[in-house]
């Protein structure tokens, strides 16, 4: 489903192994859901990812500030994996996508990994960033 989307966006993009998308989304866990693990004892503690978001317990922007604050990032190289961690794909620098209408839950984060944000199945969207 993931490819879909990125086809139906017309991203420039290239699969990433299921080993590598593992081993990224591993990284990416560690640096925006510490709060979550601190809180829990698990970075993720309910069904989804974002509803750590989502409850509070991982700091965030939410919906139109998580949106406009997404979008004023400069263009970098990221990568966009989906809810279970296996499935991702690196994208080279390109207009910043929304995955708002795609009943799916994404992410999308830098290579950089400064910030990150959660496009939900069910329209919403959770910014965050290493500086919040």
């Amino acid at each position: 489903m993931l490819q879909n989307e990125i086809i139906k966006r017309e991203l420039i993009s290239s699969p990433l192994s299921r080993k590598d998308t593992i081993s990224i989304a591993g990284e990416w866990v560690k640096i925006f859901f510490a709060e979550t693990k601190n809180k829990t004892g698990k970075y993720q503690p309910r069904n989804y990812k974002w509803e750590s978001y989502w409850s509070g317990d991982q700091p965030c922007l939410n919906d139109d500030e998580a949106l406009k604050n997404y979008l004023k990032n400069s263009v970098e190289s990221f990568y966009i994996i989906d809810e279970s961690g296996k499935n991702g794909v690196a994208c080279p620098p390109q207009e910043w996508p929304s995955f708002l209408d795609s009943g799916l839950d994404l992410y999308i984060f830098p290579k950089s990994l400064i910030w990150s944000i959660a496009f939900t199945h069910e329209g919403t969207c959770h910014y965050a960033s290493t500086k919040i």
